[in-house]
């Protein structure tokens, strides 16, 4: 019965270490008519093919997580372009949203940075490990055998060691190649045309992308990739009644702090 124990014990802690699957993927939809947004005809088509693309790989279990990005050619003014390209991620990730609701799903805009009609999304599906089976009791041996389970014992406990040693050297060549963007919150002063006040509102930045402590209209945090883009977009919502409520609670939680009147 040691012996027994020994073994399953053994089995457990090794599949403890093993990693979870992920499989990823991306595809671009579009392009989209002119100065249009709505999912429908071409951009419909390819959509549901995404969709039932992902489901088909998916298993119970598993998690999935969706970045859509949006963009828009250079036709016209800047801003418009982002707002342009950000409704086109939004209701892509609003398909998405529908299909997989327990999905973590970030939506942000591109603008006419890349000079297309079209929305990108990326995904990722997380798989559950599979728990290691429980090997059936063994057989009762001649105590002659006692030599050959000790030999069994110390392979296992050698092939843990190296696997263990394995995922650990890999953690640590990985981080001394990849440098990781630096993830925190920045303050940034603003002075708004026709504003009164100036402000230091605090952003959230994480892997390069620029997040804004405003939300859409569909309730998705307002990201950019650059700091410039992220500026933009904080003066609009500075400036429109439609954030008007959210700046003042924002202001009330000290995410937005009134710096001075002009």
């Amino acid at each position: 019965m040691r012996r027994i124990g020994l073994t399953v014990l053994l089995v457990l802690v090794f599949a403890t270490f093993v990693a979870s699957e992920e499989t990823k993927g991306s595809k671009a939809i579009g392009e989209y008519p002119i100065g249009e947004f709505a999912v429908k005809g071409q951009v419909e088509q390819q959509l549901n093919q995404l969709v039932a693309e992902i489901k088909g790989k998916m298993a119970d279990g598993d998690r999935l997580q969706i970045t859509v990005v949006g963009s828009a050619d250079s036709t016209g003014v800047s801003a418009a372009n982002d707002r342009l390209a950000r409704d086109r991620a939004e209701q892509v990730a609003a398909v998405f949203s529908a299909n997989f609701p327990e999905a973590k799903i970030i939506a942000w805009s591109k603008g006419d940075a890349e000079n297309v009609r079209q929305v990108r999304v990326e995904y990722k599906i997380i798989s559950t490990p599979i728990p290691a089976p429980v090997p059936e009791p063994a057989k009762p041996k001649k105590p002659s055998d006692g030599l050959e389970d000790y030999v069994v014992g110390a392979f296992i406990l050698l092939a843990i060691f190296i696997l263990l040693f394995s995922i650990f050297w890999g953690k640590r060549a990985k981080k001394s190649r990849v440098k990781k963007a630096e993830t925190g919150i920045q303050w940034i002063n603003l002075e708004v045309n026709g504003e009164k006040y100036s402000y230091s509102i605090g952003i959230v930045v994480k892997n390069g992308v620029w997040c804004s402590p405003f939300t859409s209209r569909s309730g998705s945090q307002i990201c950019r990739d650059s700091k410039r883009g992220i500026i933009e977009s904080l003066k609009g919502c500075l400036k429109k009644d439609e954030f008007r409520l959210q700046k003042f609670e924002l202001i009330r939680q000290g995410i937005i702090r009134v710096t001075g009147q002009r």
